[in-house]
Order: structure tokens, then sequence, then C-alpha cells
């Protein structure tokens, strides 16, 4: 008997679906699994193949009714062009079924309400061109109730419509549901923070940006709960030798450092052992979103201030036991003037999780970004949206494989965050490692994932190597994209 006789792809599909309608914990683990069986099905190949002119109505209702792409799309932010590319086909559909027929029947709504929701926590990213302007313009002289509707699907709507959408179609589940969703961007401008704010002439153009683009969006954090102490993080992925945290205190002070919306946080206190943390950002309206996700998430002893990392000192905030400061220092005019600043609020012998930019593995972003200098360099979003569809649709793109590995290529604060960043610097394991010494801190050891890990000791075989930089800047020489996403690893703080 083989493997495909015991596992019954329908019986997979049956226990996920149950998770999914159970609430159960650890769905963002499986969300790849949810996304390979949604685009393998068949009747969903088929038509994400098709013309828009080949699609009807019933044809779109009977792939976005299914429990496992509804449920996808209603719990996770999606990053998927296969998806991407089919919604923006479905919302196509939608307006020529208004245009044709003058009417919303309840499967409009429906239609109307799972693309807006996923338009929203995309931000709005999809692309539109002129024609379907005209056309939902066209909507608007039918009847203005129904272009209203039609432009959840496509724009940013003011609090006046939502209400009066809301008011509209009360009785409606599915446009209750979404106005429910996009009503979070009205709560999270109610949101107080505390600011004893000082900006650095340097740190001004990122704040601006993220004040425009808080990144990122999300809804959705359902990972399995399971508090355990940073030392037993610490042993799995460093330096068995340099490991002991702090006379093994087990529920340290922690200051995450550039917290952006949360999801950092409330992954860390979900899944970890704390006395108490700090979550720190330069844009106010990153941290109302971080505030009200982990409101939301009925997280205790969590506090927000805004500060810039250039101006910190410990009369600010005291010290810490533990800090993490991931995909922030790139984005400093002065990285080590940064980093310098959160060392010296780093209790002696404390541990501090650092993220940065390797210019290796970003060579293809790079590359992108001379291509397309003008338009990323001024952030031109209709022009940069437009080359994206573009990438989305050809399977030819030589930048096509490339994106789909990166989940900033689905939002459009990602998106931006990715390509046209205002303030960004890149970094190499020789130069990280000239900056610990300068900084006399010990590098611990990177958080990587398993394969990483098997294919660095396959390679050098010896264990002890994983905690030498000298062997993982040979090794990413030959393998460059190691660190696609960034270089992260934990760094200890001298005693003396």
């Amino acid at each position: 008997m083989t493997l495909d006789d015991l596992i019954k792809t329908d019986s997979i599909v049956t226990d996920i679906e149950y998770i999914l309608e159970q609430g159960k914990g650890g769905v963002d683990q499986i969300k790849y699994v949810i996304h390979m069986l949604i685009v393998k099905n068949k009747n969903f190949h088929e038509l994400q193949n098709s013309s828009v002119d080949e699609i009807n109505l019933d044809d779109v209702i009977s792939v976005l009714n299914t429990k496992l792409v509804y449920y996808y799309l209603e719990n996770f932010q999606m990053n998927s062009n296969y998806l991407e590319v089919f919604l923006v086909k479905s919302r196509k559909v939608v307006v020529d079924f208004i245009l044709q027929r003058e009417e919303v029947s309840d499967k409009i709504l429906f239609l109307i309400s799972v693309i807006s929701k996923q338009a929203w926590k995309c931000e709005y990213i999809f692309f539109y061109d002129d024609e379907d302007i005209e056309k939902i313009n066209k909507i608007k002289e039918i009847n203005e109730i129904y272009y209203n509707l039609v432009c959840f699907m496509f724009f940013e709507m003011p609090k006046e419509i939502i209400d009066l959408i809301s008011v509209e179609f009360n009785s409606d589940i599915y446009i209750k549901s979404m106005v429910e969703m996009i009503n979070i961007s009205q709560e999270v401008k109610l949101i107080d923070i505390e600011s004893s704010f000082k900006i650095n002439d340097d740190s001004g153009l990122v704040r601006e940006m993220y004040e425009e683009n808080p990144y990122p969006r999300w809804t959705y954090n359902n990972y399995l709960r399971c508090k355990v102490p940073l030392g037993n993080i610490f042993e799995n992925f460093c330096d068995r030798d340099k490991t002991k945290f702090l006379n093994g205190r087990k529920n340290p002070r922690v200051l995450i450092a550039g917290c952006g919306t949360g999801k950092q946080v409330v992954g860390f206190c979900e899944s970890t052992l704390y006395k108490e943390v700090l979550a720190i950002d330069i844009s106010v309206n990153s941290l109302k979103y971080a505030k009200y996700m982990v409101e939301k998430s009925d997280i205790k002893k969590v506090s927000f201030h805004q500060a810039d990392l250039l101006n910190l000192d410990k009369n600010s905030f005291g010290t810490f036991d533990y800090i993490e400061c991931v995909g922030v220092l790139h984005h400093l005019k002065q990285p080590f003037e940064g980093w310098s600043n959160l060392i010296d609020i780093l209790e002696p012998g404390g541990v501090i999780k650092v993220g940065l930019y390797s210019a290796q593995a970003r060579s293809s972003i790079n590359q992108f970004k001379q291509e397309y200098k003008q338009e990323t360099d001024n952030y031109d979003v209709k022009s940069l949206y437009e080359i994206r569809s573009n990438i989305l649709n050809n399977n030819d793109s030589p930048y096509n494989d490339f994106f789909q590995k990166w989940s900033d290529f689905y939002s459009a604060s990602a998106f931006r965050d990715l390509v046209a960043h205002v303030q960004e610097e890149q970094f190499t394991i020789p130069k990280i490692k000239e900056m610990l010494k300068r900084l006399n801190i010990e590098f611990m050891g990177f958080h990587i994932s398993r394969e990483l890990r098997v294919k660095f000791l396959n390679e050098f075989g010896d264990e002890s190597k994983l905690f030498n930089l000298d062997y993982w800047s040979e090794f990413e020489n030959k393998n460059k994209d190691s660190f696609y996403g960034m270089y992260q690893f934990w760094c200890r703080k001298n005693k003396s």
C-alpha cells in the first residue's frame, strides 16, 4: 500500500476545513498547505487560466464559496500570485455583472465582501486600469449606492461612506462582516500613544514614510500558544556555551525596538515568558495599530512609546534584559549609532536579536530598483503597481519566480518597504563581524530554518562552525539567497 492510498487529498481537505471552522490554534503553520490545496484544485486552475470573458458569476462563486478558499481569504492576507490574479479577474466579473443587470443580488454582495476584505488587507495594491475606472463610473450613473459598494473593491473608503453602506445593508451578513473589518482603520485612529519624542534630523523621511504606510497591515495571528523561556529558544539556535541567559532569568524585561504595527510584539508575547514588554517605533500610526492589535489579543504588560533609535538613553526607558530589533537598523542613516544606543540600554549579560538586510541576497531587488530607478526613487505608485501587475501576469518575467517567495510583494506598505524605501543600507557578514567587535558583543547564532542548517552542515560538518561568522561568509558566497529575508541573529553583551 502506498502513501497515496493512505492519505487521500479529500481527507486532508476535510481535516483542514474542520480546523478552520473550529478556530483551532496553529492555523498559521498550515497556511501554505491550504494555499497549495487551493491552487492545485482542478476547477480553480482552469478558471485562473481563463480570460475574464470566459468566466461567469457562478464560476467565481464556485471557487470563492468553498470552505478552504473562503477561510483562507477570511483569515490571511494572501501572498499568492495565483489568488491575486483570480481575485482581480473576479472583480471585473462583478463590475460587468452589475453594469449588465443593474442590480446587486445576494451573490454579488457575497463576492463584494470577500474581494473587498482581501483588498483592504493588501492595502489596495490590486492594479486597475482606465477601463476599470470608466466602468465603475458608469455604475455611479446607474445607482450611487451600487457605485459605493463596488468602490470598496478598489479604494480605501472614507468613514461617511462606510457608515452609509453599514446602514443601507445592515441586514446583510456579508456586508456587515466587510464593514467590521474595514472599520479597523477607523478604530485604530482613536488609540492614544505616549511620546517624549525627539526626532533626529536624519530620521524624518523614514518617519514620514511609515506614517503614510504603517507596515504591515494584519488582522490575524493564530500560531499555537506555548510560552517558553527565552533560554530554551537560544538553545535551539545558539552556541550552547553562550546561552546562559542572565543567571537563568525566565521573565526578562523586554524591548521591541521598531515594533511597526505589532505583529512581532503579539508573536513574541504569545510564545515567550516575560516580565514586561516595551514596544517603540518612530511612527505614531504604526504604534496605534500595534496597540490596537495587542489589546484585541488580550495581551497584558505591554506598553507603547514613540521613540527614535538615534535618540535613546537610559533615563527614558531604563535598561532591558532582552532586546529585539529586526528589520530596523538598516533603515537608519547611522545604523551603527542606533545599534550602539541599544547596547547602552542592554543589561550586561543581556541578549539582543538583530535583523539586517543581506547585500548578496537582495541583489535581484537591487537590479529591479536600478531598472525602475525613476519609479522606485520617486515612489510612483501607479507606475509601480502596473509594473507589479505585469510581473504577476507574465510567467516569462525575470522577476516572476524571484518575487513569488517574498510575502512583501503582496501588500502596499510591504511592497513599498521592499522596493522603494527612502533609506536603506545593506550588509555583509564581514561587515557585521566588524561591527560586533566595535560594539564589544558576542555572536551567539543565526535564526535559520532547519533546511538551511542542514545545508550548511552538509558542507562544513562540524556543528561548532554554525557559530563562526567566517564559515557563514564562505557559505553565503556560494549560496547567495541563504538570507533572502535578512540576517537574523542573537548577540550577547559582555558582562565586563
